[in-house]
Formats: structure tokens, sequence, C-alpha cells
């Protein structure tokens, strides 16, 4: 059987990158196709779910710490 993640070519294109993932560990991703200035753009791994939830609701919304532990104790926030 002939996996494309063990094609020789795409290999040695850089095509995958891995990324480490807390919770699924080693994960293989396509890298990105492109390039700028002739450098290779990196991958960051996609966060886990509410993994920046204070940051946004502090950061970007302005909220306190004492609102957002209100929304958690309603169960708003997961």
């Amino acid at each position: 059987r002939d996996l494309v993640e063990e094609d020789t070519q795409l290999a040695a294109r850089g095509y995958w990158q891995t990324l480490e993932h807390p919770e699924m560990g080693p994960s293989l991703f396509t890298a990105p196709p492109f390039t700028i200035d002739g450098e290779r753009v990196e991958l960051r791994r996609p966060p886990l779910f509410g993994e920046h939830t204070q940051e946004v609701l502090t950061g970007l919304l302005g909220m306190s710490d004492a609102e957002i532990a209100e929304l958690a104790e309603r169960k708003i926030l997961a």
C-alpha cells in the first residue's frame, strides 16, 4: 500500500511538517506551499478549545477577571 506520507518527492520538497500537539502528540500537517523572501512559513499547532479565552476576553474585549469569573460561574464560558 502506498501512503502519500511516505512519498520521497513530497518529503524532499518539505511538504510535510510535524507539530507537537498537547493532546494528540506529534501530528503531521501539510506545510504552507509558499515561501516569504525565500523562507518557509512555520506552522503552529491549532489551539485547544478555550485555550485563548482569557487572553481574548481581557486583552481584546477589556473584561476584568471578576467579569470573566462571573461568566464562568454562570456556565457561559467552557
